[in-house]
């Protein structure tokens, strides 16, 4: 039996189809609602955040006390502009379009996504007492979830799951 992720589930709950069209089939509305504009940027937001969780994993946490070089920042930066134009660029070869108000994000968004990068690692909100063991793993067992950090607390193991807020 497979175990599904709480929003999985919760999803399926609300709706069966709606579920098995928009997870399993990949199904997307033809309009794009702010939903799936948040989706976009979250998705993007996470490819420069990985990056610099990737980057913490290498330095032990006892000398974790420095900023990443200014280039390498930029460059994690970059990719979420890079993955946010990408991901609306799917979206729009599938035939989808931003609904009336919503037009704007498709030439804001990529600032948008880069901002909250950098504002993310400016702000180093990972505490130095945090020793990450994983980046994005994906755990079978708590239902094929995929927490963006797995860091061991010296006494127990947490996890956290960064989230981006248009």
């Amino acid at each position: 039996m497979r175990i599904y992720s709480p929003s999985q589930t919760v999803a399926f709950m609300e709706c069966p189809t709606n579920r098995e069209l928009s997870s399993i089939e990949k199904y997307v509305p033809i309009r794009l609602t702010r939903k799936e504009i948040g989706g976009i940027a979250g998705t993007a937001f996470a490819v420069g955040a990985e990056q610099y969780h990737r980057f913490l994993r290498g330095i032990p946490p006892e000398i974790r006390s420095f900023a990443p070089d200014e280039d390498l920042s930029k460059q994690w930066v970059l990719q979420a502009g890079e993955a946010t134009i990408e991901e609306l660029n799917d979206y729009t070869e599938a035939g989808c379009e931003l609904s009336g108000d919503l037009a704007d994000f498709r030439h804001s968004l990529p600032g948008l996504v880069m901002r909250g990068v950098r504002r993310y690692i400016d702000k180093a909100p990972i505490p130095k007492l945090w020793n990450i063991l994983s980046v994005e793993e994906t755990i079978k067992e708590a239902g094929y979830c995929r927490p963006d950090l797995i860091f061991d607390l010296y006494d127990a193991l947490g996890m956290a799951d960064v989230k981006f807020k248009l």
